[in-house]
């Protein structure tokens, strides 16, 4: 099987525009809606449907502030974490709010679906349960009311943390390690080497069932910052591997690279080429995170 997950956050994972890639977003925030569509359109033209975890905020098209305090009824993961939070509108802050965005996933001729990323990008690896309570009610109480409803999970910058929750709230699959990761668990003399091999051959999964839910570990991010064009080459041997290995290639991406790294999408094309190429000729499924969960449910094994 073939499973790309997006992880669309806009700039919610860059907390107060603080970092390299939030400045940028903002300096060239009419070209992000425009960089998201060309996106999509690949993806339609493949007709490769993906899971995209939707930050809950972005199901927004404006929020206000209550009492001069932005979402009041929220605990706080750190005490002044809402700070960057504007509480206007899509038109006058639209890296805050995507509900057209999201529109335009659901309307999509390919079947996507629509997964979930906290409320507020909050880590849950490091909140405690009241807050990790807190992000998955708001974002199943909008997204119901947009008459979505939400079964699969990344977390934000894929930090594990209080899977529990994710189990009271009905929650199939949620996103797991990156297989092609740094391997921090390893020494220096296992890290290096295994570093080399998984990213020259990133590695297929499977789904691993968590006592109630399942976890899928990832095989590969789509970015690089010094191989770009080094990645279609990547995914295409782990595809192929996934093949002979009756096993999963798992991708995942953050839409806005697409926006900073122009050429990104050309490599992704090339990639998704291959992948419609090996699906046309029967070798490999083309799924979304919540269409594996309801056929391992269905037979209870991987």
């Amino acid at each position: 099987m073939f499973i790309l997950s997006a992880d669309f956050e806009l700039l919610w994972a860059h907390r107060c525009q603080d970092d390299k890639k939030g400045r940028f977003l903002t300096a060239h925030q009419n070209r992000v809606r425009e960089d998201i569509y060309a996106l999509l359109s690949v993806l339609e033209q493949y007709e490769i449907p993906s899971t995209w975890a939707v930050v809950g905020h972005l199901f927004l098209d404006h929020c206000d502030k209550h009492d001069g305090v932005p979402h009041p009824h929220m605990p706080r993961f750190e005490e002044r974490w809402y700070s960057c939070d504007p509480c206007t509108d899509i038109r006058r802050h639209p890296l805050f709010y995507g509900r057209d965005i999201v529109q335009r996933i659901i309307a999509s001729p390919v079947e996507n679906e629509l997964g979930y990323h906290s409320f507020s990008h909050v880590r849950f690896s490091e909140c405690d349960r009241v807050v990790a309570q807190a992000e998955i009610n708001e974002g199943l109480k909008i997204a119901s009311e947009c008459g979505l409803t939400l079964k699969s999970f990344v977390f934000p910058q894929n930090r594990i943390g209080n899977v529990q929750v994710l189990k009271e709230h009905h929650f199939e699959i949620y996103r797991g390690p990156n297989r092609a990761g740094k391997h921090i668990n390893k020494t220096i003399l296992r890290r290096a080497p295994l570093y080399f091999f998984t990213h020259l051959i990133p590695p297929p999964v499977e789904a691993i069932w968590r006592e109630g839910i399942w976890e899928l570990p990832s095989s590969m991010k789509f970015y690089s910052a010094s191989f770009l064009s080094a990645l279609p080459f990547r995914a295409k041997n782990g595809i192929a591997k996934a093949i002979k290995e009756n096993k999963i290639f798992h991708v995942f991406i953050h839409p806005e690279d697409f926006v900073a790294n122009p050429a990104l999408l050309d490599k992704f094309d090339q990639t998704l080429q291959f992948v419609a190429k090996k699906r046309d000729q029967s070798q490999i499924e083309v799924v979304t995170m919540g269409r594996l969960a309801e056929s391992l449910n269905q037979t209870g094994q991987c």
